[in-house]
């Protein structure tokens, strides 16, 4: 399938009921990032992403099993080498690196076995057509969101482990009380 030369800036996600599809070529849009329900299409053969505004790549696209033809050059990920183009996998590691490297600032790209160093990861920070294309703030509200994500987790887990401390002590762990953890700590010493 061919969704090539558009103005496509989000893929929807009932793009993973397209169950067998072979070949996806999304060359030249907006797309900022690939949706999660792309790792859905297991029987993908092709991907094609080229020249896009692409800053991320799903973290599940190792589901994509089947990937002989992986096409990613013209985004914000760094273009991969020739010597690295030819290996899907290879390719997909790549511009993850990059990725991570230029988050991060800096870059390990050892063992891709590289001809010679690669010319857009010279300037490992951002490069200024992210500043016009709305990709810092992307990165910056993507960067913020993860944090949250974060935070809501370990309120979570505190709020399992304050729950199951009730049911431990027989209290009705939907029912607001003042349970602290000094209250679940029971030292046999000051009882006697």
């Amino acid at each position: 399938m061919s969704l090539a030369r558009n103005a496509i800036e989000i893929l929807p996600s009932e793009i993973a009921s397209l169950t067998s599809l072979g070949s996806l070529n999304l060359d030249k849009n907006r797309l900022a990032m690939l949706c999660d329900e792309v790792c859905e299409l297991t029987r993908l053969r092709s991907l094609s992403c080229e020249n896009n505004f692409l800053v991320a790549l799903p973290d599940k696209i190792t589901r994509l099993v089947n990937l002989l033809d992986v096409h990613l050059n013209g985004n914000f990920l760094g273009d991969a080498p020739p010597e690295v183009a030819k290996t899907p996998w290879l390719a997909l590691e790549y511009v993850s690196e990059v990725k991570r490297g230029r988050m991060e600032g800096h870059v390990n790209l050892s063992g891709f076995e590289l001809l010679a160093i690669p010319k857009d990861i010279i300037k490992v920070d951002r490069p200024d057509r992210w500043k016009r294309s709305g990709i810092d703030r992307y990165l910056r509200v993507f960067a913020e969101e993860q944090q949250r994500l974060h935070k809501r987790e370990i309120k979570d887990i505190k709020d399992a482990e304050k729950r199951a401390m009730k049911e431990s002590l027989g209290l009705d762990p939907d029912e607001d009380s003042d349970l602290d953890e000094e209250d679940a700590v029971w030292d046999a010493l000051s009882e006697f």
